[in-house]
Order: structure tokens, then sequence, then C-alpha cells
């Protein structure tokens, strides 16, 4: 089934269960001279279907490579589907020798699908033209195309379908769901017909776009702009502007609506790290308005490429103008947070094309990856880890990608066989891309049958010390899922720092402790065995939050290149409550995985997060929850060219250090008190408004803390302060502390969230309150 967000009812959602349903697709060949009548052929499977039945047959692994994700995200998705098999309608006949394939551009309130054929091998049937039938459910199209058809140019025929009304706040009834796709029966080129589902509605981006044409293969007003003009130094470097693009909507009809718009920017000015905002044109300031950014660095034939879709209020009789704002290495004077899905059409020739989710914190390469569906790795959601403003020593090259220790995984358990249970029925909602805050939650199950069920949360924040990545995890198991040691080679757990160890990495020790120090350091021996856990469920002991400390490793890749820097992995459990067989567990335990073994004896090693050894399987109610936080630390302080500092003290002092771990676990173990809210999660700081004022407290704190308010009436008119000695209020400078805004469709409600600078403070006092208009 799919989630659809009603764009008319504030607050409403509709859950819809979509029965199967036949996609009718129909080419008849134009051929005079054929006794028989014209051949005819129809679309009866493709080869993504055909690779998956394969596979389950030689019982490997299912993954998308004939069936591309092009985009996905809060508003649309978009998937191509390839190798199309179109069968004549006579028995005995062969196929239609083609490239075929079918893209699927899904919005809330409309879907189209569209068709691309071209010749494969001889043209001969092709050159008296063709006629296309589609049709789904009520929609129809029909395209007939009288001129010969060569090879080199794919024909595409569109089936647009409205699926909901439009209009915002209008109670009309105009039955729009009953409507068929225009028929383009007569059309031999239609380039210039400037029909649009959307009456009087015309949209134009100032400077660049004079009128944007409605495209409906992407099912929405188009602005593309390559290569706009800038002032700025691109690349990988400190930007610290932003492009902004003037959209201008015009409304001459009778009703409100919105607008269905893409920016398809060509050549962003770093694709790595890049947040899109819908703005206030005389504020700057983000109105909360949703925009999804999709992007890709890997599809040649285009290039780097960003794709932000919205959908943009407007008023009946109106005008209206929107600043799009694209954010990259920096987000007033703080690295920006993003979090976006990625395609990977063009990565792999066509070996993965699923879904990848990039987060990064500036735009000098990724900070954190992963691949939940396992569309690329055969059992990591966690894959490239990598950190902040890391380089080679005091002359090392800044804002370039860095190495942080690759892969990990969230739950890890067999499947009966000793294999991996794998995800399914993934959905993913983007709640905030950032760029001060980003939220996006994962949710679905693992195994065939529904045996666990999963809800994820991954954040990363706005910074300017070192990368964070936050995972809150929570598992449902259904069925029994065995729990013990020899179930899987690997150990099962409910969280592994690690993964295939391509990068190579010794690790001489690891250190642990919790939230009153350090409670030991193992030291890894000599002569260990591949694949076997040297250390298995102990227990981290005390009060939380527990950490790990990787402190000692070693990249060892000789083919690296010698201008990427290194830093050290760690990770913070902030909580950790399973309930299993009746018995509550709040005190994570730790086992050590050996990944691999060198020729020198020396090894790499995974932490798995797991139970005690009494818990040797889980069962129907049985549930886990943890809160991590997993980090990428510098060696020493000349490889942190970042301008904090305090930290950069604190490295001087503590170099390659445990500490630095300890240091983040327990300065952001602060105390919180809240007037006029409530604190749904601590660190980050999540506080849902009950007063259109809201004073909170905190005691301590490590980094630029992010504060989010959630609940909120509007966005307009707020802005956050500081309580200084005496009562006075000093406002947040938003040049260089700009907050992020969000709107949820669900509870018609607004977020903002805000960087609090907290190294060196204690007992700082802050209230969010509205402006007094003047």
């Amino acid at each position: 089934y799919v989630h659809v967000l009603h764009p008319t009812k504030r607050g409403s959602r509709m859950e819809t269960a979509l029965e199967e349903q036949s996609l009718f697709i129909q080419v008849q060949m134009n051929d005079d001279n054929n006794e028989e009548g014209d051949d005819t052929y129809q679309v009866q499977t493709c080869l993504a279907h055909l690779e998956r039945r394969n596979r389950r047959q030689r019982n490997r692994q299912i993954r998308l490579s004939h069936a591309r994700l092009w985009e996905a995200g809060q508003i649309v998705q978009h998937y191509e589907i390839m190798g199309l098999v179109l069968q004549h309608t006579t028995p005995g006949k062969p196929n239609l020798a083609c490239d075929g394939q079918l893209d699927l551009v899904i919005w809330p309130n409309a879907f189209a699908i569209t068709l691309k054929l071209k010749p494969k091998g001889s043209t001969g049937p092709w050159l008296k033209g063709m006629t296309v039938n589609m049709s789904f459910q009520h929609w129809s199209t029909t395209r007939n195309i009288a001129t010969p058809i060569e090879s080199t140019k794919a024909e595409v025929t569109t089936l647009y379908c409205s699926v909901l009304e439009t209009s915002a706040g209008s109670d009309d009834d105009d039955d729009s769901s009953k409507k068929s796709s225009k028929s383009n029966e007569d059309a031999v080129d239609d380039e210039d017909d400037d029909d649009s589902p959307m009456e009087g509605i015309s949209v134009k981006v100032d400077e660049y776009v004079p009128k944007c044409s409605f495209d409906e293969t992407f099912g929405c007003f188009v602005g593309e702009i390559k290569n706009p003009k800038r002032d700025f130094r691109t690349g990988y470097t400190d930007i610290r502007d932003y492009d902004k693009f003037q959209v201008v909507v015009t409304n001459a009809s009778r009703k409100a609506t919105y607008v269905p718009f893409l920016l398809n920017l060509i050549s962003p000015a770093n694709v790595t790290g890049l947040v899109v905002m819908v703005c206030d044109p005389t504020t700057n300031k983000p109105l909360g308005i949703p925009i999804q950014v999709s992007k890709n660095w890997h599809y040649r034939p285009i290039g780097n490429y960003l794709r932000a879709y919205t959908l943009l209020p407007s008023l009946p009789g109106s005008t209206t103008t929107y600043t799009i704002t694209v954010v990259y290495a920096f987000y007033g004077a703080l690295p920006s947070a993003s979090h976006a899905n990625l395609s990977l059409v063009g990565w792999s020739n066509d070996t993965a094309n699923g879904r990848w989710e990039q987060l990064a914190i500036g735009s000098f390469g990724e900070t954190f990856c992963l691949d939940v569906e396992f569309s690329a790795t055969p059992a990591n959601a966690i894959t490239d880890v990598r950190g902040l403003m890391l380089r080679k020593g005091l002359n090392g090259r800044k804002y370039r990608w860095t190495n942080g220790g690759w892969g990990g995984d969230w739950l890890h358990v067999g499947d009966g066989r000793r294999q991996k249970m794998l995800t399914g029925e993934v959905k993913v909602a983007y709640i905030s891309p950032g760029p001060c805050l980003t939220e996006v939650h994962y949710a679905g199950y693992y195994g065939p049958q529904r045996s666990v069920q999963f809800h994820n949360i991954v954040r990363t924040l706005r910074t300017d010390d070192y990368m964070r990545t936050f995972l809150n995890l929570e598992y449902n198991f259904a069925t029994n899922v065995p729990f013990e040691d020899n179930s899987m080679a690997d150990g099962p757990n409910l969280f592994r720092v690690g993964g295939s160890g391509w990068e190579g990495m010794r690790v001489p020790s690891i250190a642990y402790g919790n939230g009153d120090g350090l409670i030991d350091e193992y030291q890894t021996p000599s002569g260990l065995t591949h694949r076997s856990q040297v250390v298995k469920r102990m227990e981290l002991t005390g009060p939380g939050p527990w950490w790990i400390a990787y402190n000692g490793m070693q990249f060892i890749d000789p083919n690296k290149s010698p201008n990427i820097s290194d830093g050290w992995k760690a990770l913070v459990i902030r909580s950790f409550d399973v309930n299993a067989g009746g018995k509550q567990y709040s005190n994570p335990c730790v086992s050590f995985y050996v990944r691999q073994v060198y020729d020198d004896g020396m090894a790499n090693l995974d932490v798995l997060i797991t139970t005690p050894s009494e818990v040797r399987d889980f069962n129907q109610g049985d549930t886990a929850k943890l809160n991590v936080e997993w980090l990428v630390l510098p060696y020493v302080a000349e490889d942190y060219y970042g301008p904090n500092e305090e930290f950069r003290e604190h490295m001087t002092q503590h170099p390659n250090s445990w500490k630095t771990v300890f240091r983040e676990a327990q300065g952001n173990n602060y105390d919180v008190s809240v007037d006029g809210g409530t604190v749904k999660h601590t660190y980050p700081l999540i506080i849902d408004a009950t007063s259109p004022t809201v004073k909170f407290k905190l005691d301590k704190g490590v980094g630029a803390v992010p504060v989010r308010f959630d609940g909120l009436d509007s966005v307009e008119h707020y802005d956050l302060y500081q309580v200084l000695e005496g009562g006075e209020e000093e406002i947040l400078d938003f040049a260089s502390n700009p907050h992020q805004t969000h709107y949820s469709p669900e509870t018609a409600t607004y977020s903002i969230a805000f960087n609090i600078p907290m190294d060196g403070k204690e007992n700082m006092e802050w209230v969010l309150k509205k402006k007094q208009e003047e």
C-alpha cells in the first residue's frame, strides 16, 4: 500500500490499500503491405521481473539492477523499469526487437507513466511508424506516430494521471480523479504543446527560465538551470555562499492550489553536501515548505545534478515569489548538515540501482552512508563513514574526502541457515534534510515472514568540530528469532561497528567505558583466529552513557590516495533497553569479532552491541531499543583545521585518546529544564512546545548542540534569545546562526531548529518567542 498526504486537509492522512491493477501497453506497427494486418505487441513482463524470478530460483540475494531508483524523498518517487518485453499478440510470432523502458514518477496527488521505445537491430518493422495505446484503470492515452522511427532516439509516450484534487483550502468537488489523461492521437511531435493539467497556472524562474513548461513525464513544472551565475568558488572548498533562484508562481484561476515544481539544477556548486530550502524573498528566512533533495554524481551522460521537488502554495488571482536557496558547505558560520537520497544510477553498470542514503556535514565529501535495502552491499546497512575537517598534518589539504573506518550494521540476526536476515517492505520518511538538524525515519521488516519490525531514526547536525551521526534503533519481534552466538557465522547483534574491512585496518586496542570514565582497554593479542569472537557478550557496567573508542586504529590500505586524511571511529551508547523473555536489560554487552588477520599477526576487530549470553533468542512481543551516536575523530590537533578552539585545545592536551570520546559522552549528557514545553528527546534536544514562549536551560554541552522546537502554529516572527545576567535577552544572530524550519502535514504544525555553541559554557538559559510586532 502507499501513504498519501492529502494537501487540502490540514492534518489529515489517508492510507489507501491498493489492489493489484493491470497496466495495459499496446504497440501496433503501421504496415500497409502486411496482408495479415498490422503486427500488434503487448508488454507482458520486463527483465527486472525475470531477473527476480531467476534469482529466487537460485536462492540469491535480489537487488535492483534492471529497475532503477532515480529519486526518492518526501514528495516524489521516480523509478525506471528497464528491458520491457513486448510479446506479439499472435502466439508463435517473435517478440518486438526493441529497447523499452518505463518511467514511473509518483507525486502525492498525481503520477506519470512514461513509455520509451526505440528499435533494436533492424529498423525495418518501424519504417512506417506505430500507434501506442496505454491505459491504467480509467486513465488512457493514444499516440499515433506516422513517420519512420530511428534507433538513435527513443519515442516517448506519457500517461499522466491526476489522483487527488490539488486545491488548497477549497471544498469544491471537481471530481478530478475521474479525468483521463489527454489523448494525443494525431501527435507526431508534441514538444511545442503547452497544454497543462493546471489551468491558469504559470511559473517562471527569474533570470533563467522565462516560462517553465509543464513536463508530464515529471508531472510538474520544470525549471532546468545549467551552470548558474556565481561569483564564488565551487568544488571542494569552503563554500559560504548560496545559489538563490526567484521562482514566480502566477495563479489566474479561481482556486487555491499547490503547484508541483522541480528545480533541475545541472552542475551544483558541490553535489556531495547540499540542502535546498524555500525561503521568503524579503527576509531570506526559510518558510517551512517541504522541498525534496535528490541528487546524482554517478551518471556521466548528465553529470552532477540536483533535482529539488516541491509543492508551492498559490492563492487564486495572485502572483507569489519564492526564493529557492541551495546551501552548500556552510550555513551561516558552521558547516551545514544534509541527508538525501543519492541515486546509484551510473555507479555500477546497472548491477546496483536501489536506495542509497548519504549524509554530509559541509560539502567536503560524505560523512555517513546507508544501504538499508542492501542495494549494493551484502550485509551492511552502514557503509561509508568519514570524518569532518580532517587533514594530514598542518600542511595537509583542506576540504577533502576523508577515511573514518568503513561499515557497520543495524540488527544482524540469522534466517535459520546462518545467513543474514534481510530487510523488506522498507518505507522512508524524510522529515528534514537539514541544514541544522536532519531527521529521516526508516521502517520495515526483517525476513520474509516479517519476523522483526524495525523503526530506526537517523540524524546528523550542523557543527564545526567532528562528525556525529545519531541513530535511534527500535526492533519489535513477531516470531522466534535465534540469538545464540552460533546462529550466525559472525555472531548476532543489535548493532555493529565494522564491516567488510575493504579499507584495511589494524586495531591494536579498544577502550571502553561508561558515564564515570574508563572501564578498561582491551589490548589485541597477536595470532588471533580469523572470523572468531575474542570477547563474548561482556557487559558494560556502571551508569550510561557507555562508549567505545578505536583510538589506536591504523589504516593500512596501500592503494589509498595519499591526499585522503584519516580519522578514528568511536561509539557512544546513550540508552539501551531490551525486553526479552519477560526480563529487562538496561546495560549493553559487547563482543569483539575478528574481521581480518594480517601477516604480522595484527587484526581488525568489529564491535558488536549485544545482550547477555542468557538471551538465547527473541520471541513474539520482545523488544530492543538503543540510542547510539557514531563519531569520527582526528588523531592529533594538527589533523584538525576547523575553527573550534575549545576542541583544538582539548586535542592538544589529549591526542589520540579515549578521553575525547568520554568528553563527548559526558559533556552532552546534560541536564535540561524546560518551561512552556516538554522534552521529547534529550540529545539532540527536541522540545514539544506547549506555549508560544518556550524557555529552557542547559547546564553544559559540547559542540554546537542542536535544539528543535516542534508543535508551533507558525514559524513567522519566531527568534531564539539568550538570557544574560540580569535578565537581559540577546537575539541569536540569523546571519551567523540561521535556523531551519519544517512543516508537518500530519499535525498541521511547524518545527524550528537551531544550533547553540556550548563549548566552555555552563548554565545557559534561552527563550524562544515571537518578536513583538511594531
